[in-house]
């Protein structure tokens, strides 16, 4: 075995096999080597200890807005599941976890959902936002780097499911590529569809 001392010396470069693989989780969340690097170089060692402004982790050389989505969402899952505030706030949170773009479309699509979800209730399920209608039946949201997305939609009858098949990406998911315009007409549509069909 070499030593990584003298291997720098000699070439210039740092010998990558003595650097400390920490992984892309960081606390349970999957942010990337990169993100998990500088966190635990900043002395970062979970979800509790990150600053309550998590747009100042941006400033940490290896911490991208994907990181820092992923981690603000994850805080807000835990304290929906922890109990720790109200539902709504907790999808606030989820929501301003994203970019800006992607924040802005999720914002619509809730206010889509718990419009035509007349009488239903915000809840935080699966990691993801929802509005239910009674304790077993309801619609979840989500966000992702490249699209946002509807859980469970069923398969429509015609003429509604010609135009929603060009969005399934499985059985029961429909997807909406964020570089690509959301059709709210279309999610309106299928919420009261699911509305109806309950």
């Amino acid at each position: 075995m070499r030593c990584p001392m003298t291997f720098e010396l000699l070439t210039g470069r740092q010998d990558m096999t003595s650097v400390q693989d920490r992984g892309a989780l960081f606390d349970e969340v999957k942010i990337g080597r990169p993100a998990t690097g500088a966190l635990v170089d900043a002395g970062y060692t979970s979800l509790a200890d990150l600053p309550d402004d998590l747009d100042l982790l941006l400033k940490l050389h290896g911490v991208g807005p994907s990181a820092v989505a992923r981690l603000a969402a994850a805080r807000a899952r835990g304290n929906a599941q922890d109990g720790a505030g109200d539902t709504p706030s907790a999808v606030d949170a989820y929501i301003a976890g994203f970019p800006p773009e992607v924040a802005e479309r999720l914002r619509k699509l809730r206010g889509i959902i718990t419009q035509q979800f007349d009488g239903g209730e915000e809840k935080f399920r699966y990691g993801m936002p929802a509005v239910m209608m009674g304790t077993r039946y309801g619609l979840h949201y989500a966000g992702w780097k490249k699209h946002v997305a509807l859980y469970p939609v069923p398969v429509f009858a015609e003429p509604l499911e010609s135009a929603v098949a060009p969005y399934r990406s499985g059985k029961d998911s429909v997807t909406f590529r964020n570089n690509q315009d959301l059709p709210y007409d279309l999610v309106e549509r299928i919420c009261v569809a699911i509305s109806e069909g309950r």
